[in-house]
C-alpha cells in the first residue's frame, strides 16, 4: 500500500485589507508558495493552490484612528490590572509606583523603582518577569 499522500493543499494569507500589497508579501508568502507548487507540479503531482483576497467581503469597521485609540486603551487598562498584584502586596507605597513598574516591564525599558529586590516576594518578581517577557512578545 502506498503511503504517499495524493493530494497536495498549499494555501496562502489573504493580503491585508488596508493597505497595498509590498515586497514583504511577495517575499514572504506568495513567491515561495507559488515556487513550491510549480515544483510539486512539475514533478507531477495532484496540487491544489488557494489564495484570496478580502477586497471585496466584509467592509473594515475600525478605522485606523480607532485602532490607535484602541491599543492605547488596552495598554492603559492591562498595566492599570497588571499593577494591582504589586500594590495588593504592599510592594511600593503608591500605586502609581506599582503603575511604572508593570509599565515599565509591558514596554520593556528595564526602569524600574524597586531599590532591592532581595526582600520581594518571588511570585512578585516572577510577575515583573512576566510583564518583561509579555512586553517582548508584543
Amino acid at each position: 500500500m502506498d503511503k504517499r499522500f495524493k493530494r497536495t493543499l498549499v494555501t496562502c494569507a489573504l493580503p491585508y485589507a488596508n493597505g497595498p500589497v509590498h515586497i514583504g508579501h511577495l517575499a514572504g508568502v506568495y513567491v515561495p508558495a507559488d515556487i513550491y507548487v510549480r515544483y510539486l507540479r512539475l514533478k507531477g503531482e495532484d496540487v491544489l493552490y488557494v489564495c484570496g483576497s478580502d477586497e471585496h467581503g466584509v467592509p473594515i469597521t475600525i478605522k485606523a484612528r480607532d485602532s490607535y485609540l484602541l491599543v492605547t486603551l488596552v495598554w492603559i487598562v492591562a498595566t492599570a490590572f497588571g499593577a494591582l498584584p504589586l500594590y495588593l502586596t504592599e510592594t511600593f507605597e503608591t500605586y502609581p509606583s506599582c503603575y511604572f513598574e508593570i509599565m515599565s516591564g509591558f514596554t520593556t525599558t528595564g526602569a524600574t523603582a524597586l531599590s532591592s529586590i532581595e526582600d520581594k516576594l518571588r511570585s512578585i518578581l516572577f510577575w515583573r518577569g512576566m510583564t518583561n517577557w509579555l512586553g517582548g512578545m508584543g
